[in-house]
C-alpha cells in the first residue's frame, strides 16, 4: 500500500483494513482500445487477412466483456485459427 498524503479525492480502505486508518487512491480504470484492420497487437501479424480480421473481431468483443488485454489476444487468435481452419481459408499470412 502507497500512503498519500494528500486526502482530495482519496477513498477509505474496505472496512477489514479500516482499522490502520490511511487513505489511498482509487486504481484508474484503463480501458484498451479497440483493434481494427489498420491497428492491431503485432502477435496478430503473421495471420491471413481474413484470420486478422476475425481475431480482432473476437479481441474487441471480448475486451468490451471486460476481459484482460493479453488474455483477450490469446484467445482470439486461437479461435480466429479454429474458424480459418473450419472453412478452409489460409491461417497464416504466408499460405
Amino acid at each position: 500500500m502507497i500512503r498519500v498524503p494528500n486526502r482530495r479525492s482519496l477513498t477509505r480502505l474496505n472496512d477489514r483494513t479500516r482499522e490502520r486508518s490511511h487513505w489511498v487512491r482509487p486504481a484508474p480504470i484503463i480501458r484498451a482500445m479497440p483493434w481494427n484492420a489498420d491497428y492491431f497487437p503485432t502477435s496478430m501479424r503473421h495471420l491471413g487477412r481474413a484470420t486478422r480480421e476475425k481475431a480482432i473481431e473476437i479481441a474487441n468483443a471480448l475486451l468490451e466483456g471486460g476481459m484482460p488485454e493479453g488474455k483477450a489476444i490469446r484467445i482470439a487468435i486461437a479461435k480466429a485459427k479454429e474458424w480459418a481452419h473450419a472453412r478452409g481459408l489460409p491461417v497464416r499470412g504466408d499460405d
